[in-house]
């Protein structure tokens, strides 16, 4: 009876590690946060045209393929990407493409909307900030700034929010000057 049972388990591992090995079965894999570039986004500037939103940044992707496949996918052996050369003023439903290694299927992909504004650009003006501190009796000062004023160039939404920009100066490496 036991060399029964034996002989029961050992046929089961191998069949096993045949089927894992040489037929090699299909996985199913859903991987997350896949950056979505945007691409010709120099046509929609020289038709004086911005980007002022997208429903989606990142992306998840469903794939399938041989388990082999789909064990050595990486992140960053998928690529997702919009096309914007035809985009017009107004919302766009833009279809997403999607780029995988061979051997891999993508299971299923989605467009995204994209909304699509006059290019505008304004000046503000320049605000220094500290970053970190000063002992007790020290205070920065700004005594002066190469441009004191900067342009700012985008969608017009976004660019009528912009009241100034904000240069960083990081504490500890102000240095006395006399």
């Amino acid at each position: 009876k036991r060399l029964n049972v034996a002989i029961a388990i050992a046929i089961a591992i191998a069949l096993w590690i045949y089927v894992v090995g040489e037929i090699d079965p299909s996985a199913v894999k859903t991987v997350h946060n896949v950056p979505i570039t945007t691409l010709h986004t120099d046509v929609l500037t020289d038709r004086g045209l911005a980007i002022s939103s997208m429903t989606s940044q990142m992306l998840d992707i469903e794939v399938s393929g041989s388990r082999t496949a789909i064990a050595k996918l990486k992140a960053g052996d998928i690529t997702a990407s919009v096309d914007l050369a035809s985009a017009s003023k107004g919302e766009n439903e833009v279809n997403i493409s999607v780029r995988v290694p061979n051997g891999i299927t993508i299971k299923s992909i989605n467009s995204i909307k994209v909304m699509v504004e006059s290019l505008v650009s304004k000046t503000v003006p320049v605000k220094i900030v500290y970053n970190g501190s000063f002992s007790d009796d020290e205070e920065g000062t700004t005594v002066s700034i190469q441009n004191s004023e900067v342009e700012v160039t985008g969608a017009e939404s976004i660019v009528k929010l912009v009241s100034y920009a904000r240069g960083t100066v990081d504490a500890s490496r102000v240095k006395d000057v006399e």
